[in-house]
């Protein structure tokens, strides 16, 4: 079985290996749409993101969406994986709708050594509470697989597990 995504949604999507996992989906799936959830903290840098905006975004082909916001806040996920949030646009106004993914790439991270030991309590929270947001949310009623970047190991579970399990 074979699983093509039409919408991806990538956390952390600004960062190094985020913005170039964006720029290689953009490439090489003509047909997927990515929505790039950052909080843009010191790690994002939406001008590593120029070229994939202006091919990709709504002035380009328009299958590249961005949101600035916090993979840890429930109520922009939420909306996210069910489709119901908005692009903002430079006058901070609600832009284009935000199609709903089917497929999550979760890589929003603290990952700086130097700062978890400065503030252990944001590196956990970024880590853990994000991951188990981005992965936990009620609206999303598919299985999920969560696989992990670093291994090979997959587990998949329906949301129904995920939620009990984790809130």
């Amino acid at each position: 079985m074979t699983f093509t995504p039409s919408c991806v949604l990538v956390t952390g999507g600004a960062g190094f290996i985020g913005s170039n996992f964006i720029r290689w989906v953009l490439s090489r799936a003509p047909n997927a749409r990515v929505v790039n959830l950052d909080l843009l903290t010191y790690a994002g840098n939406l001008e590593s993101l120029q070229d994939v905006a202006e091919a990709y975004g709504p002035r380009g082909d328009g299958r590249y969406y961005f949101i600035q916001g916090d993979v840890r806040d429930f109520e922009i996920v939420a909306r996210l994986l069910s489709g119901d949030a908005h692009e903002a646009t430079a006058e901070g106004l609600s832009g284009r709708r935000i199609p709903a993914p089917n497929c999550v790439v979760h890589m929003a991270a603290e990952s700086h050594v130097d700062r978890s030991i400065m503030g252990p309590a944001v590196f956990v929270d970024t880590n853990v509470r994000g991951t188990l947001i981005s992965w936990c949310d009620p609206t999303w009623r598919h299985s999920i697989s969560l696989h992990s970047l670093r291994g090979a190991r997959t587990i998949t579970a329906p949301t129904s597990f995920l939620r009990s399990s984790f809130r």
